[in-house]
């Protein structure tokens, strides 16, 4: 499979990967079977049947005046089935639409109507550390219907798949193969990064800016990273720094700090999450901690769908000295080989961020 990342549109890779698959898994010696495409990017659903190919007759059943991709989801199976005169599929090939969770839907649509699905959509939804935390993540919610069908997975990086699809994603891409069985080892596995994190309770204050305006704090976001120009989330925190008594070390609130520098933006103000501190040296011992390299690698491998999710990060539980990237390794009793691992991917990062013209 690797030999379709040496092309750049995402459709010609899509045929060159219907006719590769085809290839594999009948050696092109058995010629009746039944097989349905999907491709998103030209918008066909094709049906391969024996030796002809039509297009499935697929019905507006949302009402809303033509055929889109939620009619396929909407039609019951034994619709679908009837277009193949009641049987299951061979083999469905699919590139579906990557709309939020919209490719998980349709992977658990055909996983029961064929006996084969290969599909390449995102992957990130397994990768994530805190799902298994999340009752309503997609991990959870297609743990029965998906993951325990998938016979094998092969992982496109999100830097691949971007540059060398031509696309824009702010996930690994994954190709899927699921059939009845299953037998992919899904669990996310107890290593490093992933044997840090734990649900936890924070080991300072939340709260909202304003009611604390006048307190020792750091602004906490959701999300800092440029997804869409191929940078994902890789912090927790802004430039506006650690405020002490209110004021950072320029001797501006939030509000004044925000109007001086407006690209750095925080929605509305007096919502803005804070972490809270005792003393204005925890407070910047916090700052500088967060924009250690260790940890904007925490907050790299903690993204979903360009989020990073504060709430499971594995947080040191004192601040009260500065850290430092040796002493958050010394902290998290990191090998020789994981401190290695955090350099060089944060040192890919950085060539991520210097390309694309990012100045966080």
């Amino acid at each position: 499979m690797k030999l379709i990342y040496n092309f750049i549109n995402i459709t010609k890779i899509f045929i060159l990967f219907v006719y590769y698959l085809l290839f594999v898994f009948y050696s092109l010696k058995i010629l009746l079977f039944s097989c349905l495409v999907f491709n998103n990017q030209a918008g066909f659903i094709l049906h391969i049947k024996d030796t002809e190919n039509t297009i499935l007759n697929i019905e507006d059943v949302d009402g809303n005046g033509y055929y889109d991709v939620n009619d396929f989801l909407d039609m019951n199976n034994k619709e679908i089935l009837d277009m193949n005169d009641n049987k299951k599929w061979d083999l469905v090939l699919m590139n579906p639409p990557y709309d939020r969770s919209l490719h998980l839907k349709f992977l658990e649509k055909v996983i029961e109507i064929s006996d084969k699905v290969v599909s390449i959509q995102p992957v990130r939804w397994i990768q994530d550390p805190t799902a298994k935390y999340k009752k309503t993540s997609d991990y959870n919610k297609f743990e029965n219907s998906i993951l325990k069908h998938i016979k094998d997975l092969e992982v496109i990086n999100v830097e691949d798949a971007g540059s060398k699809f031509n696309i824009t994603i702010n996930s690994d891409l994954g190709i899927f193969i699921c059939d009845k069985n299953g037998g992919y080892n899904y669990e996310i596995k107890n290593e490093f990064p992933y044997n840090l994190y734990e649900k936890r309770e924070f080991p300072f204050k939340i709260g909202k800016y304003k009611d604390n305006k006048d307190k020792n704090f750091v602004c906490i976001c959701s999300m800092q990273g440029h997804p869409h120009r191929g940078i994902p989330a890789y912090k927790c925190t802004n430039k506006y720094g650690a405020f002490i008594n209110g004021k950072n070390k320029e001797g501006k609130t939030l509000e004044e700090a925000k109007k001086s520098n407006p690209r750095f933006t925080l929605g509305n103000i007096d919502e803005q999450l804070i972490a809270i501190f005792n003393t204005g040296d925890e407070a910047q011992n916090f700052y500088n901690m967060c924009n250690t390299d260790f940890w904007k690698f925490i907050c790299y491998k903690s993204t979903s769908s360009g989020q990073v999710n504060i709430k499971f990060l594995p947080w040191p539980n004192d601040y009260s000295e500065k850290w430092t990237n040796e002493k958050l390794y010394e902290y998290f009793k990191l090998s020789k080989t994981e401190i290695e691992l955090v350099k060089n991917t944060m040192k890919d990062l950085y060539k991520q961020i210097e390309l694309h013209g990012n100045k966080q």
